[in-house]
């Protein structure tokens, strides 16, 4: 009976000791968040879900695919129609308060590093480049330049480089008249266009299939730059603070493993990316790697200030919102401290 018994207390210590399997059934809260998984610096998100991190923290995080840009998940965050988003500060996203929405920036989603791929590029007319053409910034002018969508982060990154070369819009055809990938696709090779602002995969697609040159990248352009943010609602925030926090130990997590990479793609990753986006895998392949997620999630404030800046300037946001009111770093750091990390 000794025996037994001391067998019997040795089972429960070492069931206690082990770690519990979680499941989506201990979910106490469920996040809705819409994204494009096309927009391959989603994949902190994709990465967390697919290894169960959200899981991990008794989240249950249902993702919706979109295969729209960032700028257009804006209006259903601010109604509530989604619960966290990738965002990026785009007019819209400025715009939303003025309209009496309140959202929030929580955590960056990706950063600038040297020797990391980079999410855009201006790109070169494959033959224009073959012929010298276009070698230097100064030799944008007169030419056509599309950058695909007003108030987009391409937008930003395509007038910051006209700006640093001491051009304006006005030396050149500069336009956003290409509404989809097949649009930039076809313009080049019916030479419509010389020069255009794309992001990747989209980007070395067009270099692989010998349509345009691979320029100027984004990191060169604007170090300063983040792409996006993981945005909520205020309200989000408010009644759910300690769902947020959770989403982002589990998002952080997942940018500590992707940061570990050293900027080249592992197994892991690149399968992550090659199942939610649905591109081959060769075709990503021909990116370098992940965005740079190094930063942690940590949001710089005045990059959103600069973004923010010109969209005033070129009118296409009325009334400046205070970038303090904006960013709540609060439950990043927690995160942080259930990570055991020093912010």
């Amino acid at each position: 009976m000794k025996i037994f018994l001391a067998g019997l207390v040795l089972a429960i210590a070492l069931q206690a000791s082990m770690p519990q399997r979680v499941t989506a059934a201990d979910a106490d809260q469920t996040i809705r968040v819409s994204l494009n998984p096309v927009i391959y610096n989603n994949l902190p998100i994709l990465r967390a879900a697919d290894k169960g991190y959200f899981t991990q923290q008794h989240l249950n995080v249902v993702i919706t695919t979109i295969n729209q840009s960032a700028a257009t998940i804006i209006p259903l965050l601010a109604r509530g129609d989604i619960d966290m988003a990738q965002v990026v500060t785009a007019p819209a996203f400025f715009n939303a308060f003025t309209e009496g929405f309140n959202l929030k920036v929580v955590a960056s989603v990706d950063s600038e590093k040297p020797n990391w791929a980079d999410v855009a590029w201006v790109l070169v007319r494959q033959d224009l480049w073959d012929a010298g053409t276009i070698r230097k910034p100064a030799d944008l002018r007169g030419k056509i330049f599309d950058s695909l969508a007003t108030g987009a982060p391409v937008d930003f990154i395509a007038r910051t480089e006209l700006a640093k070369a001491g051009l304006t819009t006005d030396d050149l055809t500069y336009q956003q008249k290409l509404k989809t990938q097949a649009d930039v696709f076809t313009a080049l090779r019916n030479k419509a266009v010389d020069v255009v602002m794309d992001t990747e995969p989209s980007a070395s697609q067009l270099e692989a299939q010998g349509l345009a040159h691979k320029w100027l990248p984004q990191g060169e352009i604007a170090p300063f730059y983040q792409d996006g943010y993981i945005g909520v609602s205020a309200s989000f925030v408010r009644d759910h603070r300690d769902a947020v926090v959770r989403f982002l130990t589990a998002f952080v997590r997942a940018q500590r493993e992707i940061a570990a990479g050293n900027g080249r793609w592992t197994p892991d990753t690149l399968a992550t990316v090659v199942k939610w986006s649905g591109l081959p895998e060769d075709v990503i392949k021909s990116i370098p790697g992940p965005a740079y997620t190094g930063g942690l999630g940590k949001i710089d404030a005045s990059s959103i200030r600069r973004q923010q800046q010109l969209w005033v300037t070129l009118k296409l946001v009325d009334k400046p919102v205070p970038v303090e009111s904006i960013v709540d770093d609060g439950p990043l750091r927690d995160a942080y401290k259930a990570l055991g990390i020093k912010y």
